[in-house]
């Protein structure tokens, strides 16, 4: 197990930490938002890549007991529904391979915690990570690597052979060689696993007129039929469009697969309303088995080709000061950026619009996600899917209809709340003092700063900390059920927050 993947030509200080297991959704702001916590991050290099692989970044603080504290308190955090990992930077080259062990049979609960737990006895341990399949779920084996050898070395002598929840725990040095040896073979062995022999196929893709007799002359050119399966619509002597022809051996079905599939077999009719003929269909015949999981698998294809139509965004409540390049710059965070293009709205001459086309729908959900509670200069943008004509002519045929038809969809769920999805405002009764409310509302406004230093100058305040204060002292002077439900929703706190800035501008 590397400790990191393609760590390129990062410079390995004792200041900057690893961070592995990132979900493609985090974003550079997500990184600094966290470890602006610990300390002043000076520089953040983030690597995004595509699943199963896991992202990774570099974070480097400004000094090297903020990036030792990142590491003790960040590691397994959970980060976009994923434990991500922090560790230190080492130097590949010093990184001893005999330290590296694998742990196997490990217990079905067991997590990155436990593990390092169960082994930080032997000394200090730089990555400790349970092997996950693609969906998360964990395997039973896992990786340990130790700073020393001499750590590892006492890590199997102690454990090797040991129990865990009942299970008889196998702890070996990682030989990373042996293991990519054992991964090609059963690699080659599967690829040439023959395929199971079979001699039923399906047929589809014929003209309605063709008789059964000669469906069996186009096929018996490949060798002799053992039955036909030729069925009619209900009371008549139309086909139902497909049938079913078994040969008498496996060689023949290939030979009428490799020869007829996806062919022009019959000629087109002439004539303004003559028939078209799609290319002549003949395959294995599956059983319902099969054919439940290849048509699950097809749906799920159908679905990811689906969503790729989802690529194109609509942003508006653009301040009209915003050009092209400026919000290439906010929404190019999010992925790759196909095309872009910027107007004037033509009810508000104030705003603007634009309409952005991603490489990926998953980059432009991304969008949508973050995007949404982006404010320039207190505009909240508004991103959405782009709608065409069709999809807009629906819509609003549906809302015309709607008993609710002033109130927008967003506002007029039929659904009520209950009495228990409230916010609970006794909890307050919890909170000791408003100086302990004060201080943690502090702490908020300080770690969501940075997202308004463009606006720190109409404040008067240079620092993080100057800002935190100034707006602090205003968010205080709110109800408790605001301050609660700022310190709830990010969303409610960045809206409070923009609106104090726009009440002092007007003030001053």
């Amino acid at each position: 197990m590397d400790v990191k993947e393609n760590i390129g030509e990062q410079n390995m200080s004792a200041s900057t930490v690893y961070v592995g297991d990132l979900s493609p959704k985090t974003l550079e702001s997500d990184l600094f938002r966290i470890f602006s916590t610990i300390g002043e991050v000076s520089k953040i290099r983030l690597k995004k890549r595509t699943e199963p692989l896991s992202s990774f970044a570099f974070v480097t603080f400004s000094n090297q007991e903020d990036a030792e504290r990142a590491i003790k308190e960040y590691n397994n955090f959970r980060l976009n529904k994923k434990a991500i990992r922090v560790l230190p930077c080492i130097d590949e080259k010093s990184k001893k391979e005999e330290a590296n062990l694998i742990v196997k049979n490990l217990p079905s609960t067991f997590t990155n915690e436990n593990l390092f737990d169960t082994f930080s006895v032997f000394g200090s341990i730089i990555s400790a990570k349970i092997a996950t399949y693609a969906d998360g779920k964990p395997k039973n084996y896992g990786f340990v690597q130790f700073d020393k050898k001499k750590s590892a070395k006492l890590a199997i002598k102690h454990c090797d052979g040991g129990k865990l929840d009942d299970k008889v725990i196998q702890v070996e040095v990682f030989d990373k060689e042996k293991r990519k040896r054992q991964e090609d073979l059963a690699s080659k062995e599967e690829a040439v696993k023959p395929e199971p022999k079979f001699t039923n196929c399906f047929i589809k893709n014929f003209p309605e007129k063709l008789e059964k007799s000669e469906l069996e002359t186009i096929l018996s050119k490949y060798g002799n039929i053992t039955s036909l399966c030729f069925p009619f619509k209900n009371g008549t002597t139309v086909s139902k469009g497909f049938a079913f022809a078994n040969f008498e051996n496996h060689e023949s079905a290939l030979a009428a697969i490799e020869d007829l599939h996806g062919k022009q077999v019959f000629e087109p009719e002439e004539g303004p309303n003559a028939a078209k003929y799609e290319p002549f269909y003949i395959q294995k015949a599956q059983k319902k088995e099969e054919r439940e999981e290849h048509l699950k698998k097809s749906f799920e294809q159908q679905t990811l080709e689906g969503q790729h139509i989802k690529r194109n965004l609509y942003i508006t409540n653009i301040p009209n000061f915003i050009e092209k390049d400026d919000i290439f710059e906010i929404f190019s965070e999010f992925g790759t950026i196909i095309s872009l293009s910027i107007g004037v709205d033509a009810i508000n001459e104030q705003k603007k619009y634009a309409y952005v086309c991603y490489e990926t729908s998953d980059e432009a959900f991304l969008a949508i996600e973050k995007g949404n509670e982006f404010f320039i200069d207190n505009n909240k943008l508004n991103v959405t899917y782009f709608k065409n004509k069709t999809e807009r002519s629906k819509e609003k045929m549906m809302s015309s209809v709607s008993m609710n038809s002033t109130v927008p969809y967003i506002y007029s769920s039929p659904l009520k709340m209950s009495s228990n999805t409230s916010f609970n405002y006794d909890m307050f009764s919890n909170i000791s003092s408003k100086e302990n409310i004060n201080d943690k509302l502090f702490d908020l406004v300080l770690r969501s700063a940075n997202t308004f230093r463009h606006q720190w100058e109409q404040l008067g305040v240079n620092t993080r900390e100057e800002f935190a204060k100034k707006i602090t002292n205003i968010l205080s002077k709110k109800s408790n059920e605001e301050i609660l439900e700022m310190q709830t929703y990010s969303r409610i706190l960045s809206e409070k927050i923009s609106s104090s800035i726009e009440e002092n501008k007007k003030k001053n």
